[in-house]
């Protein structure tokens, strides 16, 4: 018996996240701008992104360290910065063999990098909790840290924060975030990067050296306040249907009765 798949499918326009790339770099021209390509791309294909990207982008950006080796595996030779840094010594020490830029969110980070000999320790970016709570020195430790291992602070490394609430474009908070990673960099000589997709498109005073571009690489997150963007969807879903109904009005759908319509109107099913 011929088992057969089902027949649904994912489409993805490399030229289309070109496309988006350019526009949302050109919004930030003073700065460099990664790509972010988690989560295998945020399911579009790492591989296949990045190397779309591979004229355009001056780094990507994955969360673990098993991602950025796949992608030297398959020939991308650009940095790639692990969001989530490493998990022990022989990890870090394997990022500057491999080219891999590493934040370091906690003390242990500056502890293994300074087990490698100055010339083989990889580039880092060090991460701030300026609100988002999620990775990061605090703000309370951060300058004491930052004294402490400044040795292990070479040339390029990066001051690194997230914006918690960057899509909202009257929300005084990503000013204060902004104003205290900038006030940061500013007294330690360091280099910040604070913006994400976002934080690109609506907030400048957070454009860094460097920006972290995500979510609106794929044609997501159209900001309201930018008419001159149009980004597109790299992603095009296909599937076929599989039935038609006829619904009257106030006839629900689903367990719980979760929909109801509220005119009469066709329902599509599909895989």
């Amino acid at each position: 018996m011929n088992v057969l798949g089902r027949p649904t499918y994912a489409e993805i326009n490399v030229s289309a996240v070109i496309d988006n790339f350019r526009q949302m770099s050109a919004l930030a021209g003073n700065s460099k701008t990664l790509a972010v390509i988690k989560a295998d791309a945020y399911g579009h294909g790492a591989i296949a992104i990045a190397q779309a990207l591979s004229d355009e982008a001056e780094g990507f950006a994955v969360a673990f360290i098993d991602e950025a080796i796949h992608l030297r595996e398959h020939g991308i030779l650009q940095p790639i910065l692990l969001l989530e840094g490493v998990l022990n010594e022989a990890e870090m020490a394997l990022a500057f063999e491999l080219d891999f830029w590493v934040m370091l969110h906690r003390s242990e980070h500056f502890e293994w990098l300074r087990f490698l000999a100055p010339s083989q320790r990889p580039k880092v970016w060090i991460k701030v909790d300026t609100g988002m709570h999620r990775l990061g020195f605090g703000l309370a430790e951060i300058n004491s840290v930052l004294r402490e291992f400044a040795d292990l602070l070479i040339y390029g490394s990066v001051l690194c924060s997230h914006l918690a609430c960057a899509d909202e474009q009257h929300n005084v908070f990503n000013i204060q975030q902004t104003q205290k990673l900038e006030a940061l960099a500013v007294s330690h000589g360091l280099v910040f990067s604070l913006a994400n997709s976002a934080g690109i498109s609506q907030w400048p005073m957070s454009h860094g050296s460097w920006n972290r571009l995500g979510i609106a690489l794929y044609g997501c997150a159209q900001p309201a306040n930018n008419t001159q963007l149009k980004l597109k969807p790299v992603m095009t879903l296909t599937a076929p249907i599989i039935a038609l109904r006829s619904l009257q009005k106030g006839e629900s759908v689903g367990y719980g009765q979760s929909w109801v319509a509220q005119r009469k109107r066709p329902l599509l099913r599909w895989p």
